[in-house]
This record gives C-alpha cells, structure tokens and sequence, in this order.
C-alpha cells in the first residue's frame, strides 16, 4: 500500500492507544470519519486478502449484471399482472419449452 507523503493540510486524524479514531473536529475531519466508518461497516466480514483479491469490485460488478435482469422480470410479472395473465395460466406453455432447451443443451 502507497502511503502519501506529509502536506501542509495534513487531517491530524490518528489512531489512539485504545483503537479510536481520534481528530480535530473539522468539517473535512468529520467527513473522512464519516467515509472510514461506512467503509469499515461495509466490510465487516471480509479478510483482508478478499479485500485485497478486489472482492469489492467483483460484488460490484456481479450487481451491475444481475440489476438489469431483475428489472426486467419485475416488469415482465408486472405487465402480466396487468393483462391478468398468472404464470399457472403459462404453465403448458412452459413446460414444452423447458423440454426443448433441456434437450438442446
């Protein structure tokens, strides 16, 4: 990990003897906790090597796959619900099809 080198407008955040944050209470300061605190929230559960493998950036992409498709079933079952048309009602419809793809797979 690259640490940045010293500036002039340093945060002063540190890390005390009994593991809090501890910073001057500035505007910038309590965004950054703010920041720190989501991000240790958010990957509470992960190792380190998972964070480091890019977990992250893998879950984000995984939901950047899968959001488009939901949301597109979600309109599907919404436009049948407004044609009054139940998924029991497409059943013998279904079933044909699920045989077809079984078979040319």
């Amino acid at each position: 990990m690259d640490v940045a080198p010293p500036t002039n407008q340093q945060t002063g955040i540190i890390l005390g003897a009994d593991g809090m944050l501890q910073a001057a209470d500035t505007p910038e300061n309590r965004t950054i906790l703010r920041r720190l605190e989501a991000c240790l929230n958010a990957c509470d559960g992960l190792s380190t090597d998972e964070l480091e493998g890019g977990i992250v950036q893998d879950m984000r992409r995984v939901i950047a796959d899968v959001v488009p498709v939901l949301e597109e079933k979600r309109d599907m079952e919404r436009e049948l619900v407004e044609r009054g048309i139940t998924l029991k009602a497409l059943e013998p419809q279904v079933k044909p099809a699920q045989s077809a793809i079984s078979k040319a797979s």
